[in-house]
């Protein structure tokens, strides 16, 4: 039996970039697995392998925290985290529209 990792993300940037993620996210179907490969394709952000293939995750929504707008969305899989926003965070365009990436 696997063991279950639940990972909540927080995603601080650019409000544009939060929300075009976001509806990214949102447009996977909830019967599938998260895939951050088939969501950066919708972003339009060429990828060379998969950057996380993930599991189960809950909608992501944007949330005021603090005055400051952030991306949250929450994750299970198992084993470990898989969606590594660390790396996206550091991709071209994503690279001074992404100002945080915190996990829990």
């Amino acid at each position: 039996m696997a063991n279950y990792c639940f990972t909540a993300y927080r995603v601080v940037g650019k409000s544009e970039t939060l929300q075009q993620i976001k509806d990214a996210i949102n447009l996977e179907p909830q019967s599938d697995t998260f895939n951050m490969e088939r969501i950066l394709n919708r972003l339009e952000v060429p990828t060379e392998s998969p950057i996380g293939l993930g599991g189960d995750w809950m909608n992501a929504e944007i949330r005021l925290i603090d005055g400051v707008e952030v991306l949250c969305f929450d994750e299970e899989f198992r084993y470990n985290a898989s969606c590594n926003m660390e790396l996206i965070a550091e991709m071209p365009p994503f690279k001074d529209a992404i100002t945080g990436v915190y996990r829990q």
